[in-house]
């Protein structure tokens, strides 16, 4: 778990301007989703930030497709200083080792 001191939008911004895709934070936290996107494809996602406050931001468009599935993920592994772990291959064990994480 992140914690709530730690201000996962720098990281977030920073993955996204390495891939070249631009977001809008949605300011107003009542407005619905279908009002901020409308129609057509979008990528939605919600972070902590400090003081257990809560920051959405969405990716509409063509840039929406070109968020990959492990963006999430990369970017709380990076804030949890776990960066190796950003693609879950990296996370694979053998038999022996799942078998022991079964036994904690």
């Amino acid at each position: 778990r992140v914690g709530d001191d730690v201000d996962v939008a720098p990281v977030l911004l920073g993955a996204m301007s390495r891939l070249g895709v631009k977001a809008r934070e949605v300011q107003n936290p009542d407005m619905s989703l279908s009002t901020v996107v409308g129609d057509g494809d979008y990528f939605y996602f919600e972070v902590g930030a400090p003081g257990g406050n809560l920051r959405r931001w969405v990716i509409t468009g063509e840039d929406a497709k070109r968020v990959p599935v492990q963006f999430g993920r990369e970017v709380v592994c990076v804030c949890l200083g776990k960066g190796e772990r950003a693609h879950w291959k990296s996370c694979v064990k053998d038999q022996a080792g799942e078998e022991e994480d079964v036994k904690k």
